[in-house]
Order: structure tokens, then sequence, then C-alpha cells
């Protein structure tokens, strides 16, 4: 065997190692089906700090298309014990700009989901509906999408994510 050969065989042996570790992997179910970490008995209510980004398109005010991005804190609540359960987030961005998220909250197996109307204190309104919802004991992220109807028109894609310290 040559010296060129033999790094042949060990790339064909390593990837053939690499191929049959990840069978069990490929095979594994989905850790939000099994209840992993981001499991919904996870408490979401609480205090978060962390940021706001968002890609905003198809903006009236074309100057406002694109990523933005803003560090803020987030308190989040839900109440269950009503008819229709409602989902609360009251965003405190560190500019002094308040935006609130107000609507329906949904629990289906591992799966939260909330949509509703959304606010600022600029003037910005909409209404929201979320694509996940995943939270630990230390993190949180909401995935969503916001049509802004007010002084604003834009499609905007959203992720909140924040962490905070568990009791």
């Amino acid at each position: 065997m040559t010296t060129r050969s033999s790094h042949k065989c060990a790339a064909v042996f390593a990837a053939a190692c690499a191929l049959a570790g990840q069978s069990g992997a490929l095979a594994a179910d989905n850790p939000l089906e099994r209840g992993g970490p981001f499991f919904t008995a996870t408490p979401i209510e609480g205090r978060w700090n962390g940021a706001n980004i968002e890609r905003r398109s198809n903006c009236n005010a074309a100057q406002n298309n694109g990523t933005h991005g803003t560090y803020a804190e987030f308190l989040v609540s839900t109440n269950t014990a009503v008819p229709t359960p409602t989902l609360v987030v009251t965003q405190n961005g560190i500019t002094g700009l308040v935006c609130n998220y107000y609507g329906d909250y949904h629990v289906v197996g591992n799966n939260r989901s909330a949509e509703g109307t959304y606010s600022c204190s600029d003037g910005k309104t909409g209404r929201f509906t979320t694509r996940s919802i995943l939270a630990s004991a230390e993190v949180i992220s909401i995935r969503m999408d916001i049509v802004l109807s007010g002084s604003e028109t834009c499609s905007v894609d959203s992720i909140i994510a924040g962490a905070h310290l568990s009791p």
C-alpha cells in the first residue's frame, strides 16, 4: 500500500465511522416530540433578558426593510384559567421602546403557539402569529410572523430570545 492509498483508506474508514455514528442520531425521535429540555411543562412566565431580532420586508418606508435587532427585557405571562388562555409579552427595549404582544395561547401536546395583537409605544400596531415557542429553565425563544398595519406596514420575521437564572 502506498502512502497515498493509506490516506485514502483512513479517509474512507473515518467516513464510515461518521456515518455509523450518525445512523443512531438520525433514527432518534425529534427532541421536541419526546419532551427534551424544551418540554411544554417548562414555565415560560418570568423576566427574560435578551434580544429581539427582526427581518422586515415589504415596508411602505423602504428604509425600514432589512434586519434589525435590539437588546430588551421581556416580561412573559400566561393565563390558562380563562375560557380562552392568553399569552402576554411586554418588551422593554434598551432604546425606551415598549412593545406589547397579547393573544390567544395554545398548548397541544409538546407544541405551544399564540396569535394576537401587537402594539408599540412609537405607534406601530399589527398582528402576530408564532411559529414556535421554546423554553427551558434558563432560555426562551419565540419565533413569530408580525404584520404591521398602523403608521408603518411591513412583514416581519421576528425572534424574541432571552435568558434568566432559574431560582
